[in-house]
């Protein structure tokens, strides 16, 4: 207990040193210094994360000894690693965006810059959001496969989004799924992405799933499919500002609380940005299964 203030030393931080934005030694003492300055009465820990997983360990412990708000300080895989190590147990999450992808804070609102995000935290509110699972795994934004899996796959983070896409569209190879939402089956040939998302963006700001709402019990299901390359590769600026909806012909969209996507054969899928491989696989949404700080008035749209 702080004698000054009279509060619980109840926040704890796990930080990526690795995360893009603060990765510099320099740049991660001054975010750290930050947190000092303005969480300092309130402060229990910072742990800063040696490998992968090791989030999930870290937000283990901080629950086991009680703390109350977890701050997640890196990208989508961070973030997705720290709700890995979450058991239901109520506790308030922050989100700061320091990684390379920060797809998912872009639904909350949250400042962008991880600094600017930090110096308004203590003014943020916990808002219930929901979260997806596929087979054992939870994902917080978006996972499917296609194009996205490709880029994840081919070029292991060494190009921005944008000029992997096109690159990745060099050995891109169709797919064929099965795909059943709440019971209702549908088959589509020559699928290049499939996303379902709780999230609206991914790839870096793509707005791949406009219609999303993170607290609506829903997952949102987009399919584009029969597109040559060509038609593909002019689709791509389409992506950013989620217009590629309006392709009635080549884009689907679903809602639903229970979705399975089967594959013949063994395919790459995407979670949140961390590759796996699977021929079925069975996804629900939990709704309001986190406690997520943003600002008060928060919109989805």
């Amino acid at each position: 207990m702080n004698k000054r203030s009279g509060l619980p030393r109840s926040w704890r931080f796990i930080i990526n040193p690795h995360a893009g934005r603060i990765k510099k030694p320099a740049k991660l003492k001054k975010f750290i210094d930050l947190i000092h300055e303005h969480f300092e009465d309130v402060l229990d820990r910072i742990e800063i994360t040696n490998g992968p997983q090791h989030a999930t360990e870290l937000t283990k412990e901080a629950i086991k000894d009680g703390i109350k708000t977890i701050v997640s300080v890196g990208g989508d895989g961070t973030h997705n690693e720290v709700i890995h190590g979450m058991t239901g147990v109520h506790v308030d999450l922050g989100l700061i965006p320091a990684g390379s992808g920060n797809d998912f804070v872009l639904g909350l609102k949250l400042e962008k810059n991880p600094f600017k995000c930090l110096k308004k935290m203590r003014n943020y509110v916990a808002r219930p959001i929901d979260i997806g699972k596929v087979n054992d795994f939870s994902f917080l934004n978006v996972m499917g496969c296609g194009i996205d899996a490709d880029v994840i796959r081919l070029l292991e983070g060494k190009h921005g989004y944008a000029s992997g896409f096109y690159h990745a569209l060099k050995y891109h190879e169709y797919k064929d799924l099965i795909l059943s939402v709440d019971g209702q089956r549908h088959k589509y040939e020559q699928i290049s992405i499939i996303a379902v998302a709780n999230g609206r963006f991914f790839g870096n700001g793509m707005m791949i799933s406009p219609d999303s709402v993170l607290d609506d019990g829903l997952l949102n299901v987009i399919v584009i499919h029969g597109m040559s390359k060509f038609k593909l590769f002019s689709l791509f600026p389409l992506l950013y500002i989620g217009q590629h909806m309006k392709i009635k012909k080549h884009v689907k969209q679903y809602k639903g609380k229970n979705i399975s996507i089967l594959s013949d054969k063994f395919t790459d899928f995407q979670r949140d940005g961390e590759l796996f491989c699977a021929k079925r696989l069975d996804i629900s949404i939990i709704p309001h299964y986190l406690s997520i700080l943003a600002p008060e008035i928060a919109s989805d749209k």
